[in-house]
């Protein structure tokens, strides 16, 4: 397609404002290839704090050593959650242990 060719010729310099920062970070072929998929659309991009709880449970359930070996406070102040986080997050991980067990127990 002739607007691929000319996409081609799009430098940084280009850029201004939020798309400039985007391309210095992910680079102007990864821009490229956003302004050919979502170009003039609008989207928006959670921030870590969207993921936090869900991304600190799979590493604490990852590295049970880490969740079992610090203290509750510890956890907080090292992860910078609330204690609650912390005490869900070990209250489903004890669930899912005392399940496998049952499921072994029952086999």
């Amino acid at each position: 397609m002739f607007d691929d060719e000319l996409l081609q010729e799009l430098t940084i310099d280009d850029l201004s404002g939020g798309i400039r920062e985007i391309a210095e970070i992910i680079g102007i072929d990864n821009v490229v290839e956003l302004i050919k998929y979502a170009g003039g659309d609008d989207y928006y991009i959670p921030s870590i704090a969207s993921y936090k709880t869900m991304l600190l449970e799979r590493y604490l359930r990852n590295n049970r050593k880490q969740l079992n070996s610090y203290s509750k406070l510890e956890l907080i102040r090292k992860f910078k959650v609330s204690g609650k986080t912390i005490s869900k997050i070990r209250k489903q991980i004890a669930k899912e242990n005392r399940e496998r067990l049952q499921m072994r127990i029952n086999i």
